[in-house]
């Protein structure tokens, strides 16, 4: 999924944001680089959390999806059984193509969830790593320099992990839209099914 011009200029904005935390303006006498690192890593930290929530959401929707498209599938089995040697009628047919449409919409539900799972797989968040530790220069055996590097660093990542998670949570909102219409032309189908078997 292709990232928005909104969405890229709203990133780069971030990022210039990021880039002006100078630390010549921040080594002042008042040291207030640990506090930017401690809330830097917050940043991270809360975008690990929005990722893994929505993995869950698309394991859940997964689940549910499966489970109701079988229903589908075996509730749409017993109602062509029982109808069999006889012609439908109308309401049949009515009930028929919701049925197929509630199958067509959970499907679409689970084919998008398993690629959200299949792209949190291999779109492996940006993590701090140990090269990332090491000081670049001498300025940065100086602890507020440090600070300040690694905090960057953090607020960085976080960065880059928001525009991919943001492109999973647009896909797996789809995913819970198609789920939800399902759902929806089921209990529809189901509420229609004494019509057309009386019929």
């Amino acid at each position: 999924m292709s990232v928005s011009i909104a969405d890229s200029r709203f990133f780069e904005s971030l990022k210039a944001a990021v880039e002006a935390l100078e630390i010549s303006d921040l080594a002042h006498d008042d040291d207030y680089t640990s506090v930017l690192l401690a809330v830097s890593e917050r940043v991270y930290d809360a975008q690990e959390a929005r990722r893994d929530s929505f993995i869950t959401r698309s394991g859940f929707v997964l689940g549910a999806g499966g489970i109701l498209g079988a229903l589908v599938v075996a509730a749409g089995q017993l109602g062509l059984l029982h109808k069999k040697g006889s012609s439908f009628g109308i309401a049949g047919w009515i009930v028929l193509i919701l049925f197929i449409i509630s199958l067509l919409y959970l499907g679409a539900s689970l084919v998008i969830a398993l690629g959200v799972q299949g792209a949190a797989r291999i779109a492996a968040p940006v993590e701090i790593d140990p090269s990332d530790l090491v000081p670049r220069s001498k300025e940065e055996m100086n602890a507020k320099n440090y600070n300040v590097r690694l905090a960057k660093l953090h607020l960085f990542y976080a960065i880059e992990n928001y525009g991919t998670s943001n492109r999973m949570v647009r896909r797996l909102y789809a995913s819970q839209v198609c789920l939800r219409n399902g759902v929806i032309f089921l209990i529809v189908t189901g509420m229609l099914s004494p019509l057309a078997l009386n019929a």
